[in-house]
């Protein structure tokens, strides 16, 4: 009876979907039906009308696509209207299709998902990489066994579980991803609740990968510091604190790991084709900071407690040469404090070495406080003159994007009311027809200049050979979009003003230049016409 049932059902849907179907369709339907009636098989019965529908289908489909093409084409080229009536049409339809190949450039879509991202507020910053473009990215990679995937989920996964699964297995299958720890480490190392027991073998993983870089320890006296709840003024006066920071001082090297960030976060941007580099913006800075409240407090407690001028000597000699490791790191404020340690280190030491030393001690405390001031420490803040111009482009382009979603829509709805011809007053649907696709042109133009500066910029920090350094900065200039909105709101400058109305200008001019040629069209006699 389930068989019986199955066949009866598939035959029946045929019958019904015939009824819509074309006339020709009707004996090749008569065909099928009657190839089915033999079938006994429920699945032979199934499968045999599933194709049969997917045939149907597809025909309509294409029925519908190619009637609306001759709807096009006959409305573009109708004979029964003027010759600059049909002129005019073809200009628009051609700058709807030039407007339409700017579509196919990588940056003018770059453009539109940055504008689209920030001019809905930018849900997506408080989320990471999401949800479930994560969750996918996990099941491909642990599939795939692709450690640098895996490291790129533990990096970005909010669950500290599920982040730590993650970096066991991308570790387990390439060890170079061990810096995965500190990320989740300083993840786990936070004031509002007591650290893990799992962040001290994450901290003794990464030390065995990388005994010599001062981190580890760093992080472990910020673990004991979280733990035992000690204040900054308490730090000094614990005695294991005061070791696990000696010897991080003493270590020969100090990296925070956001050179191996940017590089992954980079890789997978490029993996997946991601075209946004407002959002990889967002992964970057997302890169933990060292505690660096600690490195300081440890600093002035060593030069301060200095029991004689030969310890003082010492202890500034140890504090001089961990500044100068310290301003090599990546970030400016690493590089801020390193400067500041080695100051105090260098002018502790200056009075207590020989007097032929002196002189190359002063040289160096005057580069230090000059080096503020140096293009090094300020490439990563944009001047005055030029955030102001970063905003009014990405106002520009925002603008532009605006009008572009404002033009399609009446485009496609004038376009529908014209082909199928459902309401009379065509000539005024016409106009409107040719003003959007007039705006949607110069839309397109004035947005694809206007991002140029920022295409240039995100095609340099997407090189391999781009540093953090140097990538940075120019990450930093794609928060002018986040910016530009509330700039708008609540203070426009006027470049940005003189931007918006050239564009509405421009817009504006194509609008009555198209409604006064339809104007003289339309006065002229039947005889002149």
């Amino acid at each position: 009876m389930k068989r019986n049932l199955i066949c009866r059902t598939c035959q029946r849907v045929m019958r019904w979907l015939l009824r819509f179907a074309p006339a020709r369709f009707q004996e090749w339907g008569d065909a099928m039906m009657a190839e089915m009636e033999v079938m006994k098989g429920p699945l032979q019965s199934l499968r045999w009308s599933l194709g049969c529908i997917g045939i149907i289908l597809r025909q309509a489909i294409w029925n519908v696509c190619l009637g609306a093409g001759c709807g096009v084409w006959f409305w573009i080229t109708a004979k029964e209207e003027d010759m600059s009536v049909r002129k005019a049409r073809m200009i628009a339809v051609s700058a709807l299709l030039v407007a339409l190949v700017f579509f196919f450039a990588p940056s003018f879509r770059q453009a539109m998902s940055i504008a689209f991202d920030t001019l809905d507020d930018a849900p997506w910053a408080n989320e990471g990489s999401g949800e479930s473009a994560l969750a996918q990215a996990r099941i491909t990679a642990e599939r795939q066994h692709d450690a640098r995937m895996l490291a790129y989920v533990a990096v970005h996964e909010g669950q500290l579980k599920l982040a730590q699964e993650a970096a066991d297995q991308a570790v387990a299958i390439d060890p170079q991803w061990t810096w995965v720890y500190y990320v989740l480490t300083c993840r786990d190392l936070r004031w509002d609740h007591q650290p893990s027991p799992q962040s001290a073998v994450w901290i003794e993983k990464l030390r065995q990968w990388d005994p010599q870089n001062a981190e580890t320890y760093f992080l472990e006296s910020e673990r004991l510091a979280h733990t035992e709840r000690l204040g900054p003024r308490q730090l000094a006066e614990n005695p294991q604190w005061v070791q696990i920071m000696a010897r991080g001082f003493d270590s020969p090297r100090y990296d925070a790991y956001f050179q191996q960030g940017f590089d992954l976060d980079r890789d997978i941007a490029g993996i997946r084709g991601s075209a946004n580099p407002l959002r990889f913006a967002v992964s970057v800075i997302a890169h933990p900071i060292p505690n660096l409240i600690g490195i300081r407090e440890y600093e002035k407690s060593i030069l301060r407690r200095a029991q004689d001028p030969s310890d003082l000597a010492q202890q500034a000699k140890r504090a001089a040469a961990f500044g100068e490791r310290m301003m090599a790191a990546d970030t400016i404020i690493e590089e801020v404090i390193g400067q500041e340690i080695a100051l105090d280190g260098y002018q502790k030491l200056q009075p207590l070495v020989p007097q032929q030393d002196r002189a190359l001690i002063a040289a160096r405390i005057a580069q230090l406080p000059g080096s503020q001031a140096s293009p090094r420490f300020h490439h990563l803040y944009l001047s005055e003159g030029n955030l102001e111009a970063l905003i009014a482009y990405a106002v520009v382009v925002q603008a532009c994007i605006v009008i572009i979603v404002a033009a399609a829509i009446t485009m496609a709805v004038s376009a529908v009311v014209l082909i199928f011809r459902r309401i009379p007053g065509s000539h005024k649907i016409n106009l409107v027809f040719y003003g959007a696709a007039g705006a949607m042109l110069l839309a397109c133009v004035a947005a694809f200049i206007a991002y140029l500066p920022y295409s240039h910029m995100a095609a340099q920090v997407m090189n391999p050979r781009t540093s953090f350094k140097e990538g940075l900065p120019l990450l930093y200039s794609f928060f002018s979009f986040a910016i530009a909105p509330r700039q708008v709101l609540y203070g426009v400058p006027a470049r940005v003003l003189a931007w918006q109305g050239v564009l509405i200008a421009l817009s504006l001019l194509a609008l009555w230049l198209t409604v006064r040629q339809f104007r003289k069209i339309n006065s002229l006699s039947p005889e002149a016409k």
